[in-house]
């Protein structure tokens, strides 16, 4: 895989983290893998907002299965929320204010 398609180790530990290391898909406590939300054969980036956390067998199971719909718009909801945590860590390691209002 060409370093313009990988995700870095500082972005998945970001990503991670962001999820308390908790799969999307389950919920269990054992997300060691970053899923794209949108594929990136179907255009999806390597951006925050388009990566989650899941377990192994959850992100092997999307590859066979694509997620429906409603599954989809949950994990963008997610990944929103979880872009929001990350700049709010963010912030308070630098010392600024967070602000609660969207």
């Amino acid at each position: 895989m060409s370093a313009a398609r990988s995700i870095s180790t500082e972005k998945r530990r970001a990503v991670i983290e962001a999820h308390d290391g908790v799969c999307f898909y389950c919920g269990t406590a054992d997300a060691t893998h970053v899923d794209h939300i949108v594929p990136r054969v179907c255009g999806g980036t390597n951006d925050l907002l388009n990566l989650i956390a899941s377990c192994l067998p959850c992100n092997l199971r999307k590859h066979r299965n694509r997620l429906p719909l409603e599954a989809e718009q949950r994990a963008l909801a997610a990944a929103e929320k979880a872009i929001y945590r990350m700049i709010a860590v963010a912030c308070v390691a630098r010392g600024r204010q967070v602000s609660t209002a969207r």
